[in-house]
């Protein structure tokens, strides 16, 4: 009989898969119907649905045009767990340096997000030098087995001299 499992679910799972051997269970379903017989239901014996993940809204941000030098407008991103149980965020990243993390709500490392829970990420954007930048903000998670996963959005950014943005740029200086 092949069953795969977690490390973490040998302890719980391995009287019920002595039982499902003797009474000559060979599928995993029918070791699921032992687990109503003998003593309720084993979370770690439940497979994680693939579609169900930490969702980061918005899903992509262009913090547009900033001068160069200076710094855009923050952005929230909000996190949703649609997990059915908690996860930990181990990391959040992001590649290209002009984009950085300003704060979070979010516990890293120490504590979880609920399931439906929400938390939030504020990102802010500068460079010295002009030109397009893009990234990806990382958000790295496991889940309640310990198995990883990671979720992302895209974020993309311009950043000009003055001389290029023209006087466009200084047309909110009013006029002597």
């Amino acid at each position: 009989m092949k069953v795969a499992l977690p490390k973490l679910a040998i302890s719980k799972a391995l009287p019920l898969l002595l039982v499902g051997a003797i009474f000559g269970c060979e599928e995993k379903g029918e070791i699921s119907e032992l687990e109503g017989k003998f003593g309720g239901t084993d979370s770690a014996l439940q497979e994680l649905d693939e579609t169900e993940t930490l969702a980061i809204s918005p899903e992509s941000f262009n913090f547009g045009t900033v001068v160069a030098g200076l710094t855009s407008k923050v952005q929230s991103f909000t996190l949703t767990n649609n997990i059915p149980s908690s996860v930990t965020i181990t990391a959040i990243t992001m590649e290209e340096t002009s984009f950085s993390l300003v704060s979070t709500t979010c516990p890293l490392v120490v504590g979880s997000v609920a399931p439906a829970g929400t938390c939030d990420i504020i990102i802010k954007f500068e460079s010295t030098e002009a030109e397009s930048y893009a990234t990806k903000l990382k958000i790295a998670y496991t889940n309640s087995l310990g198995k990883e996963f990671t979720s992302t959005a895209e974020l993309s950014g311009t950043t000009a001299t003055v001389s290029s943005i023209g006087n466009a740029a200084l047309s909110f200086l009013p006029s002597y």
